[in-house]
């Protein structure tokens, strides 16, 4: 059965952040149960993007920081590595005051960035997929997600943090190839059972996580815990349920049965004004609904806000279809050509790009969730 730890933490400050991360980690036998003396640690946080970490974002370097000391104090040598999906990895570590950390403590900070193909044969659908080579040089990973709400995926949390174990470029080229959530979630999944063995804990940054329009637009929401967990698939589920989030309509979760809850109480913790994210299931494409009407008025679509965009052209960059140019100095968005990857409004510095569904989309959603119809998500 996976044990998962609760601890309250209401702040950021180091000391305290120190304190609940070493108790989360005690409560599950000690960092000696997951990382031994003079192993290589790779230490992989959630660096989206160049972003700072009062955006709630990015997971918080006071939390990196008393991971860091845990590492160190069981005599292992650690790392801290990361492949944002914009800019440069450094540049990222430093915007998020990760690589300050990294600094403080003489800790190498990497980019994730040399790619290679791997067999993956314990797939359940992708039997190859990319990975950074520096991944796979790691001894062993400790796996630092921040909870937030996604767009696509309902939650980003500790398995689809590992797919920032894929070079940045990549995860792009991804999104493309794999357009539709269900599809994302059974490729973030297989990353997931490629790394299972190697990802040793899993340690949850959910003091301040983010409600709303995540993983970046979205607003802070003070959680207040530490979590962490041997099984980043449990720790996932528990944050949900925390949340009032339907683990099942999730994509990259599949249910586990029995959780053991150390710590906190977990029935303690829930809050009831956190706002998740509500998407079309899509067993919707199944129903006798025109392409193209469904596509007008109901999926979800990026909408420039022109009064916040500073044009940067960062959602330029990373749209992986084209579909997003800049004429007569605004930015033009072609949704013939978009595929619903919602990476512009991921990455947009100055949340100029907002997920826009029609109001019929409410109606549709309590219709088909009256009638029982499931979310989205793919046989596992």
């Amino acid at each position: 059965m996976p044990k998962v730890s609760l601890v309250k933490c209401s702040s950021y400050d180091p000391e305290e952040i120190h304190s609940a991360v070493k108790t989360s980690i005690d409560l599950l036998g000690g960092i000696s149960s997951f990382v031994k003396s003079g192993q290589k640690i790779l230490i992989k946080p959630n660096i989206l993007a160049p972003f700072k970490a009062e955006r709630a974002a990015t997971t918080h370097p006071a939390v990196v920081e008393a991971v860091i000391r845990q590492v160190l104090e069981a005599g292992a040598n650690p790392c801290v590595g990361e492949s944002p999906g914009v800019g440069k990895p450094e540049y990222a570590a430093q915007a998020a005051g990760i690589l300050e950390v990294c600094k403080k403590y003489s800790v190498p900070f990497i980019g994730l960035n040399t790619q290679v193909e791997i067999n993956n044969p314990e797939a359940g659908r992708f039997k190859r997929i990319y990975m950074a080579r520096e991944v796979l040089e790691a001894e062993a990973i400790i796996n630092i997600p921040k909870f937030k709400t996604h767009g696509l995926l309902a939650v980003t949390g500790a398995v689809k943090n590992l797919f920032g174990c894929v070079p940045g470029i990549t995860k792009s080229q991804y999104h493309y190839k794999v357009q539709r959530r269900a599809e994302l979630g059974l490729l973030i999944m297989d990353i997931y059972r490629f790394l299972r063995d190697k990802v040793k804990l899993s340690i949850m940054d959910a003091v301040c996580a983010m409600e709303g329009e995540g993983p970046s637009a979205g607003a802070p929401y003070n959680l207040g815990l530490i979590g962490a967990s041997g099984d980043a698939m449990a720790l996932d589920e528990v944050f949900c349920r925390i949340v009032g989030q339907n683990p099942q309509a999730v994509p990259t979760l599949y249910p586990l049965g029995k959780i053991e809850i150390k710590g906190e109480p977990l029935e303690k913790l829930r809050v009831h004004d956190f706002k998740t994210v509500e998407f079309f299931p899509e067993s919707a494409f199944h129903l006798p609904i025109p392409a193209g009407l469904f596509n007008r008025l109901v999926q979800e679509k990026p909408q420039v806000v022109e009064n916040l965009c500073t044009r940067c052209k960062t959602c330029i960059l990373v749209c992986a279809s084209g579909a997003i140019t800049e004429k007569k100095n605004a930015v033009n968005i072609n949704y013939d050509k978009c595929i619903r990857c919602l990476c512009c409004s991921e990455f947009c510095p100055e949340k100029a790009i907002r997920v826009r569904r029609n109001p019929l989309f409410l109606f549709f959603h309590k219709l088909l969730q009256k009638f029982s119809i499931p979310a989205a998500r793919a046989d596992h």
